[in-house]
């Protein structure tokens, strides 16, 4: 019934733990960067038909890729659409949980018969 409530909560957690690793993620990538440029300069001049020289290539473009990423896409903006789209849904879950309910005084009261005079 409320498939679209917890697919909002979900986005607004997946974007607030992802704001709360973005700078762990930075410093990870610029490390991951180092290793890979001393690993090419100890290495000295790259032989393309070397895996492991290749291997290497390809790790320091997805930590940079990935590490662009972080800085220009994970920003507070983005956790607060989450958190007003939310919160939108919230509410408006709530009003549907409430126009569907019957209060509980009307559900003990019985109709009354009327008195035969």
């Amino acid at each position: 019934m409320f498939r679209i409530l917890f697919g909002e909560l979900v986005t607004y957690g997946f974007r607030r733990n992802l704001l709360g690793l973005k700078w762990p993620a930075i410093a990870l990538n610029l490390l991951v960067v180092a290793i890979c440029l001393w690993l090419l300069w100890y290495r000295g001049a790259p032989d393309t038909s070397d895996g492991l020289t290749m291997r290497i290539i390809v790790v320091l473009i997805v930590a940079a890729i990935h590490g662009l990423y972080v800085l220009s896409v994970v920003t507070w903006n983005g956790a607060a659409e989450a958190a007003r789209s939310y919160g939108r849904e919230l509410i408006l879950s709530c009003e549907r949980l409430l126009r569907n309910s019957t209060p509980p005084a009307a559900k003990r009261r019985r109709p009354r018969k009327p008195k035969a005079a």
